[in-house]
């Protein structure tokens, strides 16, 4: 069996607008999500998100210097599952972080609407639905 995490964090220091809105529409103490995984072949904690421009890997000590983990919820899966997953994540990688459906959200929120309007399939990605 291996474990993966599935984290909420928000930015370290003070004017970070962005999470600050996605806060208050989603009226949540945190602004990201993310997934951690270890690597027992590099003996490294792994951060996978949507960040930034794009869909990315990065170290835990990296992720800690820039980022808060406010919950974290484990979920024990197994190694043929494991690495399904880090196939899909390796192959998702470098995929556009989407502005366009951050701000679809947003009017789903606003408006009531049933689903997003500005949401594209697969070709890049929020925070939020990466980890789910």
């Amino acid at each position: 069996m291996r474990r993966i995490i599935i984290g909420f964090s928000k930015p370290k220091g003070f004017f970070k607008p962005f999470s600050w809105l996605i806060r208050l529409v989603e009226c949540t103490p945190y602004s990201h999500v993310y997934i951690k995984a270890h690597s027992d072949s590099l003996d490294i904690d792994l951060i996978y998100q949507a960040s930034g421009t794009q869909v990315n890997f990065m170290g835990l000590s990296h992720f800690s210097d820039h980022a808060i983990s406010l919950y974290e919820f484990s979920l024990d899966i197994t190694d043929d599952h494991y690495a399904e997953f880090m196939r899909w994540a390796i192959f998702n990688s470098g995929s556009s972080y989407s502005l366009k459906q951050a701000l679809g959200i947003l009017l789903v929120k606003m408006f009531n609407l049933n689903r997003n309007p500005f949401s594209n399939g697969r070709s890049s990605w929020v925070c939020s639905e990466l980890a789910g």
